[in-house]
Protein backbone atom coordinates (compact mmCIF):
# COMPACT_ATOMS: atom_id res chain seq x y z
CA UNK A 1 0.00 0.00 0.00
CA UNK A 2 1.17 2.73 -0.75
CA UNK A 3 2.01 5.19 2.11
CA UNK A 4 0.39 8.72 0.68
CA UNK A 5 -1.73 7.80 -1.79
CA UNK A 6 -3.80 9.50 -4.83
CA UNK A 7 -7.86 9.11 -4.54
CA UNK A 8 -7.45 7.12 -7.34
CA UNK A 9 -4.93 5.04 -5.86
CA UNK A 10 -6.69 4.81 -2.89
CA UNK A 11 -9.29 3.41 -4.43
CA UNK A 12 -7.38 0.63 -6.19
CA UNK A 13 -6.19 -0.20 -2.71
CA UNK A 14 -10.27 -0.88 -1.65
CA UNK A 15 -10.50 -2.81 -4.75
CA UNK A 16 -7.35 -5.23 -3.71
CA UNK A 17 -8.12 -5.22 -0.39
CA UNK A 18 -11.92 -6.82 -1.53
CA UNK A 19 -10.61 -9.52 -3.83
CA UNK A 20 -8.21 -10.57 -1.25
CA UNK A 21 -11.31 -10.72 1.71
CA UNK A 22 -12.92 -12.53 -1.64
CA UNK A 23 -15.67 -10.03 -1.51
CA UNK A 24 -17.48 -8.13 -4.34
CA UNK A 25 -18.65 -5.00 -2.03
CA UNK A 26 -17.04 -2.23 0.22
CA UNK A 27 -18.67 -0.90 2.97
CA UNK A 28 -18.59 2.80 3.39
CA UNK A 29 -19.22 4.83 6.99
CA UNK A 30 -19.58 8.27 5.74
CA UNK A 31 -19.98 11.34 7.95
CA UNK A 32 -22.58 13.52 7.11
CA UNK A 33 -22.46 16.17 9.74
CA UNK A 34 -21.95 19.39 8.11
CA UNK A 35 -21.74 17.67 4.65
CA UNK A 36 -21.98 19.83 1.57
CA UNK A 37 -23.15 16.97 -0.61
CA UNK A 38 -26.53 15.80 -0.90
CA UNK A 39 -25.56 12.07 -0.55
CA UNK A 40 -28.94 10.32 0.19
CA UNK A 41 -30.21 11.83 -2.89
CA UNK A 42 -27.05 10.68 -5.06
CA UNK A 43 -27.54 7.51 -4.11
CA UNK A 44 -31.29 7.63 -4.76
CA UNK A 45 -30.36 8.42 -8.24
CA UNK A 46 -28.88 5.51 -9.28
CA UNK A 47 -29.80 2.50 -10.88
CA UNK A 48 -29.56 0.21 -8.93
CA UNK A 49 -29.25 2.31 -5.71
CA UNK A 50 -26.64 1.21 -3.39
CA UNK A 51 -27.67 -0.37 -0.61
CA UNK A 52 -27.73 2.34 2.73
CA UNK A 53 -28.61 2.66 5.94
CA UNK A 54 -28.77 5.73 8.15
CA UNK A 55 -27.24 4.84 11.88
CA UNK A 56 -28.68 6.90 13.44
CA UNK A 57 -32.57 6.00 12.31
CA UNK A 58 -33.03 3.70 15.48
CA UNK A 59 -31.77 6.49 18.37
CA UNK A 60 -33.17 8.98 20.31
CA UNK A 61 -31.03 10.89 17.33
CA UNK A 62 -33.57 10.24 14.92
CA UNK A 63 -34.56 13.21 13.26
CA UNK A 64 -31.25 14.63 12.62
CA UNK A 65 -30.50 10.95 11.22
CA UNK A 66 -29.33 12.54 7.85
CA UNK A 67 -27.04 14.57 9.23
CA UNK A 68 -24.66 11.61 11.28
CA UNK A 69 -23.68 8.41 10.26
CA UNK A 70 -24.44 6.64 6.65
CA UNK A 71 -23.31 2.92 6.01
CA UNK A 72 -23.05 2.35 2.03
CA UNK A 73 -22.36 -1.14 0.58
CA UNK A 74 -21.14 -0.73 -3.10
CA UNK A 75 -20.91 -3.18 -5.38
CA UNK A 76 -17.97 -3.59 -7.21
CA UNK A 77 -19.11 -5.43 -10.24
CA UNK A 78 -21.84 -2.59 -10.61
CA UNK A 79 -20.85 -0.52 -13.62
CA UNK A 80 -23.29 2.58 -12.11
CA UNK A 81 -22.11 2.39 -8.54
CA UNK A 82 -18.26 2.20 -9.80
CA UNK A 83 -18.14 5.26 -11.18
CA UNK A 84 -20.19 6.82 -8.34
CA UNK A 85 -17.74 5.07 -6.14
CA UNK A 86 -15.06 7.03 -8.12
CA UNK A 87 -16.25 10.41 -8.14
CA UNK A 88 -17.17 10.42 -4.51
CA UNK A 89 -13.70 9.36 -3.41
CA UNK A 90 -11.83 11.83 -5.61
CA UNK A 91 -14.35 14.49 -4.16
CA UNK A 92 -14.06 13.62 -0.63
CA UNK A 93 -11.31 10.99 0.26
CA UNK A 94 -9.03 14.16 2.12
CA UNK A 95 -11.75 15.54 4.09
CA UNK A 96 -12.00 13.00 7.18
CA UNK A 97 -15.84 11.87 5.76
CA UNK A 98 -14.80 8.41 5.12
CA UNK A 99 -13.99 5.46 7.03
CA UNK A 100 -13.77 2.18 4.60
CA UNK A 101 -14.95 -1.39 5.99
CA UNK A 102 -14.68 -4.57 4.58
CA UNK A 103 -17.06 -7.34 6.17
CA UNK A 104 -18.86 -10.91 5.58
CA UNK A 105 -22.10 -9.77 7.40
CA UNK A 106 -25.30 -9.06 5.82
CA UNK A 107 -25.59 -5.38 5.41
CA UNK A 108 -28.70 -5.59 7.71
CA UNK A 109 -26.69 -7.58 10.50
CA UNK A 110 -23.72 -5.06 10.24
CA UNK A 111 -25.74 -1.60 9.82
CA UNK A 112 -27.77 -3.13 13.05
CA UNK A 113 -24.25 -3.66 14.88
CA UNK A 114 -22.82 -0.20 13.84
CA UNK A 115 -25.61 1.63 14.45
CA UNK A 116 -25.49 -0.02 18.18
CA UNK A 117 -22.34 1.07 18.13
CA UNK A 118 -23.16 4.46 17.83
CA UNK A 119 -25.03 4.55 20.68
CA UNK A 120 -22.82 4.72 24.20
CA UNK A 121 -24.18 4.52 27.67
CA UNK A 122 -22.74 5.35 30.89
CA UNK A 123 -23.63 5.92 34.91
CA UNK A 124 -25.80 2.76 35.31
CA UNK A 125 -27.63 2.92 31.69
CA UNK A 126 -28.97 6.32 32.88
CA UNK A 127 -27.18 8.60 30.52
CA UNK A 128 -26.16 8.15 26.41
CA UNK A 129 -24.94 10.07 23.87
CA UNK A 130 -23.35 9.50 20.40
CA UNK A 131 -19.75 7.83 20.33
CA UNK A 132 -18.53 9.29 17.29
CA UNK A 133 -16.19 6.38 16.20
CA UNK A 134 -16.97 6.91 12.36
CA UNK A 135 -14.86 9.99 12.39
CA UNK A 136 -11.73 9.06 11.10
CA UNK A 137 -10.31 11.87 13.15
CA UNK A 138 -11.21 9.78 16.35
CA UNK A 139 -11.28 6.48 15.28
CA UNK A 140 -7.67 5.46 16.08
CA UNK A 141 -7.86 7.23 19.79
CA UNK A 142 -11.47 6.16 20.53
CA UNK A 143 -10.73 2.41 19.85
CA UNK A 144 -7.75 2.43 22.09
CA UNK A 145 -10.03 3.82 24.87
CA UNK A 146 -12.58 0.50 24.43
CA UNK A 147 -11.81 -2.23 26.64
CA UNK A 148 -11.94 -5.76 24.94
CA UNK A 149 -15.59 -6.62 25.22
CA UNK A 150 -16.25 -3.25 23.49
CA UNK A 151 -13.68 -3.75 20.61
CA UNK A 152 -15.17 -7.00 20.47
CA UNK A 153 -18.83 -5.07 20.23
CA UNK A 154 -17.37 -2.68 17.29
CA UNK A 155 -15.01 -4.94 15.48
CA UNK A 156 -16.60 -8.23 15.14
CA UNK A 157 -17.90 -7.91 12.20
CA UNK A 158 -15.79 -5.85 9.98
CA UNK A 159 -12.17 -7.68 8.72
CA UNK A 160 -10.45 -4.57 8.85
CA UNK A 161 -10.86 -0.47 8.62
CA UNK A 162 -9.15 1.65 6.05
CA UNK A 163 -9.15 5.17 5.64
CA UNK A 164 -7.26 8.43 5.43
CA UNK A 165 -5.22 9.97 7.78
CA UNK A 166 -5.22 14.24 8.35
CA UNK A 167 -1.28 13.73 7.16
CA UNK A 168 -2.97 11.98 3.77
CA UNK A 169 -1.54 9.00 5.05
CA UNK A 170 -3.47 5.54 4.06
CA UNK A 171 -4.54 3.51 7.33
CA UNK A 172 -5.67 0.32 8.33
CA UNK A 173 -6.98 -1.63 11.34
CA UNK A 174 -7.47 -4.95 11.89
CA UNK A 175 -11.09 -6.10 12.80
CA UNK A 176 -12.02 -9.58 14.36
CA UNK A 177 -13.49 -11.08 11.13
CA UNK A 178 -16.74 -13.20 13.71
CA UNK A 179 -18.70 -15.02 11.58
CA UNK A 180 -22.20 -13.80 11.77
CA UNK A 181 -23.91 -17.68 12.55
CA UNK A 182 -21.07 -17.37 15.37
CA UNK A 183 -22.35 -13.98 17.14
CA UNK A 184 -24.64 -14.22 20.16
CA UNK A 185 -28.42 -13.10 19.77
CA UNK A 186 -28.86 -10.90 22.21
CA UNK A 187 -28.62 -7.19 21.94
CA UNK A 188 -25.36 -5.83 22.87
CA UNK A 189 -25.11 -2.53 24.54
CA UNK A 190 -21.76 -0.08 24.80
CA UNK A 191 -21.17 0.87 28.27
CA UNK A 192 -18.65 3.11 29.13
CA UNK A 193 -16.99 3.63 32.01
CA UNK A 194 -16.72 6.99 33.99
CA UNK A 195 -13.00 7.10 33.46
CA UNK A 196 -14.10 6.35 29.64
CA UNK A 197 -16.52 9.29 29.64
CA UNK A 198 -14.26 11.56 30.96
CA UNK A 199 -11.39 10.79 28.26
CA UNK A 200 -13.83 11.00 25.77
CA UNK A 201 -14.57 14.24 26.53
CA UNK A 202 -10.98 15.33 27.13
CA UNK A 203 -10.37 13.50 23.58
CA UNK A 204 -12.86 15.98 22.20
CA UNK A 205 -11.37 18.86 23.85
CA UNK A 206 -7.85 18.08 22.37
CA UNK A 207 -9.41 18.22 19.39
CA UNK A 208 -11.10 21.32 19.52
CA UNK A 209 -8.06 22.91 21.01
CA UNK A 210 -5.65 21.68 18.04
CA UNK A 211 -7.96 23.14 15.35
CA UNK A 212 -7.74 26.78 17.58
CA UNK A 213 -4.06 26.59 17.27
CA UNK A 214 -3.68 26.21 13.80
CA UNK A 215 -0.04 24.63 14.53
CA UNK A 216 2.08 23.33 12.01
CA UNK A 217 3.55 20.40 13.75
CA UNK A 218 7.13 20.63 12.22
CA UNK A 219 8.19 23.53 14.65
CA UNK A 220 7.18 21.85 17.64
CA UNK A 221 9.18 18.36 16.69
CA UNK A 222 6.18 16.84 15.29
CA UNK A 223 6.47 14.84 12.41
CA UNK A 224 3.25 14.58 11.27
CA UNK A 225 -0.51 15.88 12.47
CA UNK A 226 -1.72 12.62 14.10
CA UNK A 227 0.81 12.84 16.08
CA UNK A 228 1.02 16.06 17.29
CA UNK A 229 -2.88 15.40 17.84
CA UNK A 230 -2.06 12.11 20.30
CA UNK A 231 0.27 14.18 21.92
CA UNK A 232 -1.56 16.70 22.52
CA UNK A 233 -4.82 14.34 23.68
CA UNK A 234 -2.08 12.82 26.54
CA UNK A 235 -1.58 16.56 27.67
CA UNK A 236 -5.29 17.32 28.20
CA UNK A 237 -5.85 13.91 30.30
CA UNK A 238 -2.56 14.91 32.18
CA UNK A 239 -4.47 18.73 32.89
CA UNK A 240 -7.40 16.79 33.45
CA UNK A 241 -5.70 14.68 36.08
CA UNK A 242 -4.86 17.45 37.51
CA UNK A 243 -7.98 19.24 37.79
CA UNK A 244 -6.88 22.29 35.91
CA UNK A 245 -9.15 24.66 34.52
CA UNK A 246 -9.71 28.04 32.52
CA UNK A 247 -6.58 30.07 32.79
CA UNK A 248 -4.78 27.83 34.46
CA UNK A 249 -5.38 24.96 32.40
CA UNK A 250 -4.31 26.88 29.11
CA UNK A 251 -1.39 28.07 30.60
CA UNK A 252 -0.44 24.50 31.40
CA UNK A 253 -0.94 22.98 27.24
CA UNK A 254 1.01 26.26 26.74
CA UNK A 255 3.72 25.74 28.77
CA UNK A 256 3.90 22.16 27.23
CA UNK A 257 4.17 24.16 23.43
CA UNK A 258 6.61 26.18 23.85
CA UNK A 259 8.72 23.17 26.03
CA UNK A 260 7.86 21.20 22.49
CA UNK A 261 9.36 24.22 20.66
CA UNK A 262 12.62 24.44 22.37
CA UNK A 263 13.24 21.06 22.15
CA UNK A 264 12.46 20.98 18.94
CA UNK A 265 15.01 23.60 18.20
CA UNK A 266 17.85 21.81 20.43
CA UNK A 267 17.55 18.74 18.11
CA UNK A 268 17.81 21.31 14.89
CA UNK A 269 20.71 22.77 16.58
CA UNK A 270 22.61 19.52 17.04
CA UNK A 271 22.07 18.59 13.76
CA UNK A 272 23.89 21.57 11.70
Amino acid sequence: MIMSPTALQWLQHLYAQAKACGLTHVDLLINCALFDYPLLQRLDELAPSPRYRLLLRDSPERAFADQGPVLVRVLLFDAVQQLWLKDFIQMCYRHSRVLALFSRWSFDALGERLGRCTQAEWDQGHKSGVLRYYDTRLFRLLCELLDPDQLRMLHEGVINWQWIDRDGKACQMAGFDVRQRDVGQGAPVLRLSDEQIAEVGVLSDAQQWCARQEILPGPYGFDSFETFIHQAFRVHVDADRQRLMGAAREQFLEEWLVECAAQAKGKRGIGQ
